[in-house]
């Protein structure tokens, strides 16, 4: 009868056991991945040149405001001769398509290069004062701004060469109507430097 009992218990067991396992099966979902191994790279990329691109604006702006803070630059407005937003400027043979305010006040012109580098980008405040420049020119043809420095400059020592007379600084406006009030402004100013 122990035997008997025993079977019978294994029998009921077995086949409830089984059902049991059935259910267990079925009513766990499989695990939910929100991000592929494939998608996971473009994911992060995203991610990341949206966090490059706050600290770019950031550290853009901390320039700006360390460039209006510098003991050559005092934070003043006073003598701001003329404001605007530029997106070409050249230093020599480097370039940048990065737009920033430039502002030429009665003794100097400030505005931020931002140059390509295999660290990144750097962002380098530009103070440059009339009085330092040689050969200051519009040409109105180009709608730029552009003079020479005749010495070496310190972020730029492998793209400006003060001797070699094609290495130019530049700024390009971007409307015509931004050349006529420097023309009008600003560049008797400078020439009187």
């Amino acid at each position: 009868q122990k035997m008997r009992a025993n079977s019978l218990t294994r029998a009921k067991a077995g086949p409830t056991r089984a059902r049991e396992v059935g259910r267990a099966k079925q009513a766990k979902p499989p695990p939910v991945k929100f991000f592929s191994h494939n998608n996971e790279k473009s994911v992060d990329s995203y991610f990341s040149s949206k966090l490059s691109k706050s600290i770019e604006s950031l550290t853009q702006s901390t320039d700006m405001m360390k460039l209006s803070r510098s003991k050559n630059a005092p934070a003043k407005t006073n003598g701001l001769l003329f404001k605007c937003k530029c997106r070409r400027f050249k230093v020599g043979k480097a370039e940048s398509r990065y737009p920033s305010d430039v502002r030429f006040f009665d003794d100097r012109i400030e505005y931020c290069f931002v140059r390509e580098s295999q660290f990144g980008k750097d962002h380098i405040a530009m103070v440059m004062f009339y009085r330092d420049m040689v050969s200051a020119k519009l040409s109105e043809q180009q709608g730029s701004f552009v003079y020479r420095i005749p010495r070496e400059l310190h972020h730029y020592f492998q793209d400006y060469e003060p001797e070699n007379q094609t290495h130019v600084m530049k700024v390009k406006f971007d409307r015509q109507s931004e050349v006529a009030e420097f023309k009008e402004n600003v560049l008797p100013v400078i020439r009187g430097s």
